[in-house]
């Protein structure tokens, strides 16, 4: 079962600081197919991204991953709800996917996704919050593949 509290988006508070700055680069990056918002912890990522959205004409999706997420399975069932969220029933074949008891190879995954994503017809924007804090897939070090 899906936490439904991670598809929220965070409400902005009331003495949020504006940033039309940082806003106006945000909407420059519509132009391109992906926008990474990084800085320290406590900076302020989340509440721009947040803020950023309520004045969005595209629609969105919000996902809040977090360390219980590095399952590929998992993470894969939060994306595919939240893309469904904008695009209810688009993205059958790769839901397909998943009702498997093993999954087939990641390349396998990508290529269906990419596929459907394609034949969307309008853009969107997915905010993936805090997606450091789940790592998805680690390539063996060469330490690791000598033993």
């Amino acid at each position: 079962m899906l936490r439904r509290t991670k598809f929220f988006r965070p409400a902005a508070p009331q003495d949020l600081v504006v940033r039309p700055r940082l806003i106006d680069k945000l909407n420059d990056g519509l132009r391109r197919p992906l926008t990474l918002v990084a800085a320290p912890a406590g900076y302020g990522k989340t509440m721009l991204a947040s803020s950023f959205l309520q004045s969005c004409a595209l629609p969105w999706a919000w996902l809040s991953l977090d360390e219980h997420d590095d399952d590929l399975r998992l993470f894969l069932e939060y994306l595919l709800t939240a893309l469904d969220s904008m695009f209810p029933g688009s993205l059958q074949r790769t839901q397909l996917i998943l009702t498997g008891s093993t999954l087939p190879p990641v390349s396998a995954i990508a290529d269906s996704l990419v596929n459907e994503l394609a034949e969307l017809e309008r853009e969107f924007i997915l905010v993936l919050d805090d997606v450091h804090a789940c790592l998805l897939y680690t390539s063996p070090s060469p330490r690791d593949r000598t033993r």
